[in-house]
């Protein structure tokens, strides 16, 4: 395990995350700025990270993060759609459903561990 590249990861991610949400502070300034972060996010930027990461240990590798990777998109994609047709309730209600989903997914995906499929 080389720590020296664990840590040259984390920061180039936190650097990442810190960009979005420097973003998310100037949207109360300019609602293009939530738009230009949700670009950014929905445009492969991080898929494109965590796949040179992965990158590093086998081309398998990139195919089985791959693999999961479009699982985790098409159950997003998923939730995507279900906010749009929940846009009528109120934030707080919206949020709770995400997080349920959320949860809910996570649930399935390990306990029947889908991770070993694939």
């Amino acid at each position: 395990m080389n720590k020296l590249q664990i840590l040259i990861d984390a920061f180039f991610g936190a650097l990442i995350m810190g960009f979005f949400s420097y973003f998310s502070q100037l949207y109360s300034e300019n609602p293009y700025y939530i738009r230009i972060i949700a670009f950014l996010w929905g445009m492969p930027i991080l898929y494109f990270y965590f796949l040179f990461i992965s990158s590093r240990t086998s081309k398998q590798s990139m195919y089985d993060f791959t693999n999961h990777a479009l699982i985790g998109f098409l159950l997003t994609l998923t939730a995507m759609i279900l906010t749009y047709l929940l846009i009528g309730y109120n934030k707080n209600t919206i949020i709770l459903f995400n997080v349920l989903f959320l949860l809910f997914i996570t649930y399935w995906y390990f306990s029947f561990k889908i991770y070993t499929y694939f």
